[in-house]
């Protein structure tokens, strides 16, 4: 109701078109390798009714936040990833992350 709220995912799983930018960085730094960050799991608000949400971005235009939030409207919710409390909890955020890794590199071979 109040903003948006974001979540880094497994590549393909989300809202950001890879193949385009896969194929947009390919252009823009020919034989550079694409690095996959795994932090996904948790989710990060945006309260867009607050004036200070938006000094941490001081260069937004409003075509850029309507296109931001043009964006979030095509998302849907995804419930964070928690793990057990107990001696296991490590354990567990390790395997998620390993997952989620290889989520992303089985989508980036098949369909980039």
């Amino acid at each position: 109701e109040r903003g948006i709220v974001v979540q880094w995912t497994a590549i393909g799983d989300g809202l950001v078109d890879f193949k385009k930018y896969a194929q947009r960085f390919a252009e823009l730094a020919p034989g550079v390798p694409l690095n996959i960050e795994t932090i996904s799991g948790f989710a990060k608000p945006f309260d867009l009714a607050k004036p200070e949400t938006l000094k941490n971005f001081p260069k937004v235009t409003e075509e850029g936040l309507a296109g931001f939030k043009a964006l979030a409207k095509k998302g849907k919710a995804i419930p964070p990833f928690k793990a057990p409390e107990g001696p296991g909890k490590k354990d567990a955020e390790i395997a998620y992350q390993k997952d989620q890794f290889e989520k992303s590199v089985k989508w980036l071979r098949e369909n980039v």
